[in-house]
């Protein structure tokens, strides 16, 4: 399975953050549009994270919006049991500006 990320390097805290990842078979190069346990993961260890699954929107891609309260540098993972994938992280993302209230 090929994950290919689709997220900005930077945002604001308490501003939507919209979130993709485009799975494709390595064998074939065709879309995964199946997948129904794809959770990605936010997390700046001792600050904020979250867990969503990720909705399925075209062509192999799969979705999540966050809202990040506070600013830091966070990673991002995604994991799909179903088509083999444990959690490994595909991106860092750094929110900027003031925390915001949760």
């Amino acid at each position: 399975m090929k994950v290919e990320p689709r997220v900005v390097r930077s945002a604001k805290a308490g501003e939507p953050l919209h979130l993709s990842f485009r799975l494709t078979f390595a064998e074939t190069g065709k879309p995964d549009t199946g997948a129904k346990d794809v959770m990605i993961l936010m997390v700046a260890p001792g600050l904020w994270q979250r867990r969503e699954v990720a909705q399925h929107t075209s062509d192999g891609v799969f979705s999540v919006d966050f809202v990040v309260p506070k600013p830091g540098l966070y990673a991002v993972f995604l994991a799909s049991p179903s088509q083999g994938l444990t959690y490994a992280k595909y991106a860092t993302i750094e929110i900027n500006g003031p925390s915001v209230p949760q």
